[in-house]
């Protein structure tokens, strides 16, 4: 009998066309779950048997979604989740970070691969908050949280859902700085995550950073952009690099103030085989005539790729840097009772011409790749162009 049922294993083992052979419907996934119950060595709870068909549904979605390169391992930007994917109430929390910019936590930024020769999470930013006030600083490496070995929480999210927490509680962090071990204390508060950076550069040229599309985004450009205007800065450089994305909505506001009224900004598709639908402007731009250069990398994704790709079609413009990430899919938030979410991939994007680049990632007008050492070589180079322009 053991050598039979070894024998049935390897007749599926070597046929994997069998499994794909057989029409699903709701009769036959009935006879499965009444067999596992039946015969499995594990009894599986009703809540697990839902909790199992929900993910395999949210993976047949995801496998469909194929497409975005793999020049990045990591998911993408729902906090170590997939693209289509069930968020429990922790994760959903986390995702809303993304949007409205802001989050209780001690101001700092994470760098952890435990699987890259980094054992260890380390401090790559320090903004204002209780960190910095209770003296953490950039390249210290966490060691434990509330007395616990980092190692016990196993993935990025883990240790940062630890750390984040309501305002005005406690961490507990123990630190490596160098050769030293210290303990420190910090009290959470509510960080705010600045979507957008700016300066005028010597020559009147106006510098913005956009840092994501969160939904203070729009507001916070369009200030620095009446800034520029103001200062007489006539010419601008456009900073999107490592920009993850966030609110379409948000984005088509802001590449709005680069158009004029009726210029596509891009096109979506809802359904496969459906007909693009152009998205225009609803207006004259403030800077629809601007000089602008666009900085770009593989760390350029979803609608920052838009904008991307929108500069690529548009006059008076340039696009500098390395092809970006390759992410078009659009992605809504559905809310779910006990307070969890469900992210679906709900359409495409497309250029004006009707192009996509999902998989691909937009190339830039000039090929530059970044130095590896702390020169910022792209800006110099957007810096000299946008002199000569």
């Amino acid at each position: 009998m053991l050598k039979l049922k070894l024998f049935i294993i390897g007749i599926f083992l070597a046929s994997p066309l069998l499994a794909g052979s057989a029409e699903f419907d709701k009769k036959m996934f009935d006879s499965i779950i009444e067999t596992v119950r039946e015969n499995a060595r594990y009894d599986l709870s009703d809540n697990e048997i839902y909790r199992g068909a929900v993910q395999g549904v949210m993976q047949v979605l995801e496998e469909k979604n194929k497409g975005v390169s793999d020049r990045e391992t990591a998911r993408l930007i729902f906090g170590g989740n997939d693209r289509n994917t069930l968020l429990n109430p922790a994760q959903a929390e986390n995702l809303g970070i993304n949007t409205r910019g802001s989050f209780a936590g001690i101001g700092v930024a994470i760098e952890y691969k435990s699987g890259d020769g980094m054992p260890n999470p380390i401090i790559k930013k320090v903004m204002e908050g209780g960190g910095k006030k209770a003296g953490v600083r950039k390249d210290d490496q966490i060691l434990k949280i509330n007395g616990r070995p980092v190692a016990e929480f196993g993935t990025l999210f883990a240790i940062i859902n630890e750390i984040r927490g309501p305002v005005d509680t406690r961490v507990a962090l123990t630190l490596l700085r160098k050769s030293e071990v210290i303990d420190v204390e910090v009290t959470r508060e509510t960080v705010k995550i600045e979507a957008v950076e700016s300066r005028i550069l010597p020559g009147g040229i106006g510098y913005i950073k956009l840092k994501n599309f969160s939904e203070t985004a729009a507001r916070d450009f369009d200030r620095e952009l009446k800034n520029f205007q103001r200062e007489k800065a006539d010419r601008i450089i456009l900073d999107l690099r490592n920009n993850f994305g966030g609110i379409l909505q948000t984005g088509t506001e802001i590449m709005g103030c680069f158009t004029k009224k009726n210029d596509i900004l891009f096109q979506e598709q809802k359904k496969t085989g459906t007909e693009l639908k152009p998205f225009r402007a609803v207006a004259n731009g403030a800077a629809a005539d601007t000089d602008v250069v666009v900085l770009v990398n593989n760390g350029t994704r979803s609608v920052a790729e838009a904008m991307a790709s929108m500069f690529k079609h548009r006059e008076n413009s340039k696009v500098i840097g390395m092809a970006t990430f390759g992410k078009a899919s659009v992605e809504d938030v559905f809310n779910l009772s006990g307070n969890y979410r469900m992210v679906i991939t709900v359409g495409m994007l497309y250029d004006s011409d009707g192009n996509t680049w999902h998989g691909t990632g937009v190339n830039p007008d000039i090929v530059v790749p970044e130095s590896e050492d702390e020169t910022d070589n792209l800006l110099d180079m957007a810096i000299d162009y946008v002199k000569r322009i």
